[in-house]
Order: structure tokens, then sequence, then C-alpha cells
């Protein structure tokens, strides 16, 4: 049996500072957000004049708290931004060429919440995972990138026949572009936008006809912070028998594809109901704005005081509910500059994606993620050596550290369902220095399908 890493289970998430914070288990997760959000350091700032004005000597030191937060913010947490562009994909028809990618400005340093209270690690990079940590507790986080002003852009040259349509479906199947007879006259056989602006995660459907028939290619996004088609598409196309959606497109392939294609993904889309549900901090608006979010680098671990922590050799959270895991997550930290939230689906959906990004030697392949987690998470079948941390088998009562082995080490057998303290499995269970993604235990999503809460990540019982 497969592993759907888009999982379905019962956690928590952390969502910290501009960003969000993701930290997976079996019923818990959490996640720390900045506070771009309507309560955050830009909206404030925007209406620090008319609060100004209200503002007696008692609110003095409130007034100064937000000057240094946007003092903080402008004057360098975060550096200049570079151009960022997907490899993109292009058709192999001499005739007619197709270029098809999506492109955007990306933070090079991510910005710090608090200075005061986090640091970064050296060492570790956007490309690799940018980590932050608590100077004070421990806690860390993983900062997930997500591009601003992302355009998809189109360039289509004909060499023998002027071009008679262009069109682009997005992932559920809706027009995105479609030009009119009045802007095709004026086309001929070259054309080129850099405008297009994308709405969902997924595959993108660009069509191109001539009198000869029509080329088609598929650019699949994941970069935004959205809802992801891909993975639930690829799914439907191997019920019916297709590795993916693309084998789908090219088995309906040559001039029926401007058809075919977009009513197979609208028809799918029609059934796929799932909603991020409200959230005070998660919101796309603050992770645009700061250019990504922060995920916990860790599943949520214990900590002798109730509260949750992030940090490694930690007992994660199982068993609460979505209430005890979103009190989890707000009492995580009490600080103006930022605010813990549970994560959205759209959040672990970019997750997904940010993995998938190349620059990393922890970076997994779209099989490794949507189809088959096994090999690197911990689900029932799963087999590895651990030795560090701590275990706990089905029939255990409690965990047993892996130090008190003889020989220091512990073998998982595939016939065992076993759960490990968070960071347990360094070089196996991890991926731009966020661990524990696959399985372990599940954690709690901001996300809804009908009236169910959405559970993401798998846990060690899954096949």
């Amino acid at each position: 049996m497969k592993n759907i890493l888009l999982k379905q289970a019962k956690g928590i998430t952390l969502i910290a500072l501009v960003v969000t914070i993701v930290v997976l288990l079996i019923l818990a997760g959490i996640t720390i957000q900045m506070v771009f959000s309507e309560n955050g350091i830009i909206h404030r700032a925007q209406n620090a004049a008319e609060e100004q004005k209200r503002a007696g000597e008692n609110d003095i030191s409130s007034i100064t708290d937000l000057t240094d937060q946007v003092e903080g913010l402008v004057g360098g947490n975060v550096s200049a931004e570079a151009e960022w562009k997907s490899e993109g994909v292009s058709n192999n028809n001499s005739n007619v060429q197709m270029k098809f990618n999506i492109t955007g400005t990306q933070v090079t340093t991510p910005p710090n919440p608090d200075t005061a209270i986090f640091e970064h690690v050296a060492g570790t990079s956007v490309a690799d995972g940018y980590v932050i940590r608590d100077k004070e507790n421990g806690n860390e986080f993983v900062w997930v990138p997500v591009a601003k002003n992302q355009k998809l852009s189109l360039t289509v040259t004909s060499t023998e026949e002027d071009i008679n349509s262009i069109k682009v479906y997005t992932p559920d199947g809706d027009e995105l572009l479609q030009l009119s007879d009045e802007d095709m006259a004026g086309i001929g056989r070259s054309y080129q936008n850099t405008e297009i602006q994308p709405t969902l995660n997924g595959p993108y459907v660009a069509t191109v006809t001539t009198n000869s028939g029509t080329e088609f290619v598929i650019l699949t996004v994941e970069s935004l912070y959205a809802k992801s088609y891909s993975a639930m598409l690829d799914k439907q196309s191997k019920n019916l028998h297709f590795n993916n959606v693309n084998e789908v497109a090219k088995e309906l392939g040559g001039d029926v594809i401007d058809q075919q294609l977009p009513f197979y993904l609208k028809s799918f889309a029609e059934n796929m109901n799932y909603e991020d549900t409200t959230v005070q901090y998660g919101n796309s608006e603050s992770v645009y704005a700061n250019g990504g979010f922060y995920v916990g680098r860790y599943e949520a671990g214990k900590a002798s005081n109730e509260k949750a922590v992030c940090t490694i050799d930690q007992i994660p959270y199982t068993d609460v509910t979505v209430s005890q895991a979103q009190t989890l997550t707000n009492n995580m930290y009490n600080n103006t500059k930022f605010h813990c939230d549970l994560l959205t689906g759209s959040a672990w959906d970019r997750i997904m994606g940010y993995i998938q990004e190349g620059g990393s030697t922890s970076t997994k392949t779209e099989e490794q993620v949507i189809v088959d987690s096994k090999e690197w998470g911990n689900y029932a079948g799963s087999q590895f050596t651990i030795t560090r941390g701590m275990y706990r088998e089905d029939t255990d009562s409690s965990y047993h550290s892996v130090g008190e082995r003889e020989n220091g080490q512990y073998e998982k057998a595939g016939d065992k369902n076993v759960l490990l303290t968070t960071g347990a499995a360094p070089t196996r269970n991890v991926s731009k220095n966020i661990y524990d993604l696959a399985g372990n235990v599940e954690e709690w999503i901001a996300e809804s399908q009908g009236s169910n809460v959405v559970l993401r990540g798998g846990n060690s019982r899954c096949h």
C-alpha cells in the first residue's frame, strides 16, 4: 500500500512571524505565523497616525513598540529580493514552439520576527531550509518561501502558419486566458504574455491552435500560497490507470486537448471541496507581504510546563482535539510582534511544493511526496535504524531510550508500528531542515472538507 503524504490525520501546527509554522504529529501540529495580518505590523503602521492621536501618556510605550517593529522591518530584517523563475516547460514541435513558466521575486534573507528572541542558525539558507532559533528555549522554525508577484509567462512562435487561438486553463479547468477574435487578428505567428495571473497550485494547460492542429504544454505550479490540485488530480488519474494527469493529457492528445483536458480538470474539481477554515493570522496577505512563512522544524513536543515546544528529542503530542491544538498553538508565545496559529491547508500544500524544489541534498521528488513517502518517512512497513532519541512500539506503555540499548541503536522492522521522539531520524525523515513531515504523528490543519476538519502527514500506523 502506498503512503499519500498529503496526510489525513490529527495534529497541531505552529504558525509564526510573518509566516506560518508547522509542527506535525499524530494528533497535533502547531504553527507560528508572523503578524502581517490585519493585526500585524504593516496594518498597524498604516493606521499609526490615527492611533497616535488617540494615544495618551499611557499609550506611549505601545507607540514606541510599534515604531520599533516598523523600524525593524524597514531597517534590514529583510534583504534585497532576487528574481525567481521556474524551470518551465516547452513543447518539441518545430513548427509551433511554446515556452511556459512562472516568474516572481523571492526574499533572499527571511525576516526575523523578533531579534530579541530569535537568531539565525548559522549555515542554513533558503535553498536548504533557513532556520531560526529561540535563544532562550531552543524552539526552531524553518522559513518556507513564497515568491511575490508571481506571473505566468507564455511565449509562442509559429514558423509556418498564423495562430488561430491561444488559451490557458487553470488547474480547476476554468479559462484563465482566452484571446478574442479582435486580439487574434493582430498576433500573426508570434505571441508573448508575461502578465498572466495564476490563482491555484496545480497543472496549468496552455493550448495553441493553427490550421494544422493544436499544440499544448502543461506547467505544474506549486509555488503559490494556495490549495494544490496536483496530488488530487494525479490520484484521480491513477484511478483511470494513468501515472499522472500529464499522461491523461498525452492520451487525449492532438486537437481534442483544447476541449477534453479542461473538462476533465473541471469535472473533478467540483468534488474537491477542501477549504481553508478561518484562522486569525494565517492568511495569504500576511504570507505574500513577507514573502513566506515559518514552520516548526520539529513536531510539537510536550514541555514540562504543559506548553508546546519545537525542539529535538521531545515526545510529540498525540490524541489531542482540534480545540486543544488551537489552544496549545495560541499559548506558545505571547508577543505583539508575531503570533502562533494553526497551519492552513494552503500552507501545508506550499510546504509540499517547497521540499520538491532544487537546491538541497534533502529535496524530495514528486514520487516521494505524492505517491509513496514510505522510504523516507515513519510509516507501517518502513524499515530504518535510529541512533538517538526514544521510541515506543505499539505494545509498549512508555518510551525507551535508544542510548540504553546494548548497541546504542534501534532497528525499526517493517512489521512494527513505532512512535519516535522528534528528530529521531536525522538522516532520513527530513527535507529542507523540516523533520518528520512523513508519518510518525499527524497534525490538525486549519482546513475542512465539508463538516470534517482535515488531518495531514499520516502516522506510524499508515501504510
